[in-house]
């Protein structure tokens, strides 16, 4: 015998997605912290692109596609600036 539809208010309750309160209780999802994921990644591309470049600032913002200024200031902010 062929299981009956679910109504559509019982669908919808059935397949809600899941809202921020619920995910912190969620055991399989871990809590992201968006900030210092991002400023993580940050450092590592500034540090690999000081490291191709044989610590030149210069030609590391350039390979970034970045203005000088602009890559000496995400330096500083990340306190990865050493006066070179």
């Amino acid at each position: 015998m062929a299981k009956p539809k679910a109504s559509r208010q019982e669908r919808s309750i059935l397949y809600q997605p899941k809202t921020p309160s619920s995910l912190k209780n969620d055991p399989e999802i871990p809590p992201i912290d968006f900030t210092s994921q991002v400023a993580n990644f940050q450092i590592k591309l500034l540090e690999q692109a000081l490291r191709t470049n044989a610590d030149n600032q210069k030609k590391a913002a350039k390979a970034f596609h970045l203005k000088d200024h602009h890559f000496r200031h995400l330096l500083e902010k990340h306190r990865l600036s050493k006066r070179r």
